[in-house]
């Protein structure tokens, strides 16, 4: 079997301090669905409030990894990614409100200005109107020195900007921001919950 016994990711360097960048290696793309599971990592923490990782801030499950600045590059890879999510010209469709969040670190020769008014046309924002406060989705643009990430997240305030801290409730703010210290938490492993999970299934089906 083609790749058995090795890593299904490997750590993709971003250049930037405090920022780290998990990718599947190409052979697991089509068996792993990289976003249902950021998702469930999140709303495992959303409800249980046990952090499964002792020191990440935030975790975000990411659709697309390209050099900044390249705008034609950008709009090949995230045209795609929108349009699964965004229906931009049925008059049937149900509208679903959006907005941006777009942050640079160690660039200032990106516009943000670009990107917001791709995204409307792209997205049709006669369709599916910008609405900045109780959006349903949240396009997460993030810049690190020469790479470009884009993240198309639900509830992405409601879920405190996807910030893990903040969702186990060591940080009330629910922003970026550091909290105050907090007692000790249980860390909760991944391999543990599967394990449990297993487990349950095997019994409900007694």
């Amino acid at each position: 079997m083609k790749g058995a016994g090795s890593k299904i990711y490997f750590i993709f360097d971003m250049n930037t301090p405090g920022t780290v960048f998990i990718k599947l290696v190409d052979w697991m793309r089509p068996h792993v669905d990289h976003k249902r599971v950021g998702k469930a990592i999140i709303d495992h923490i959303a409800e249980t409030k046990e952090p499964l990782t002792r020191f990440t801030c935030r975790f975000l499950p990411v659709d697309i990894l390209c050099k900044a600045g390249k705008i034609e590059d950008f709009k090949t890879f995230a045209e795609p990614e929108l349009l699964k999510i965004f229906t931009p010209n049925d008059p049937l469709v149900r509208p679903i409100p959006w907005c941006m969040e777009f942050k640079k670190r160690n660039n200032d020769k990106i516009k943000k200005h670009e990107y917001f008014d791709y995204l409307k046309a792209t997205i049709n924002n006669n369709v599916h109107p910008v609405q900045y406060e109780d959006s349903h989705y949240e396009v997460v643009i993030e810049i690190f020195r020469d790479m470009l990430v884009l993240a198309i997240l639900p509830k992405y305030k409601t879920l405190k900007k996807y910030n893990l801290q903040s969702l186990c409730g060591e940080n009330d703010k629910g922003d970026d921001s550091d909290g105050d210290e907090a007692a000790p938490k249980k860390v909760v492993k991944l391999s543990d919950l599967i394990k449990q999970k297993a487990e349950a299934d095997k019994l409900g089906g007694k």
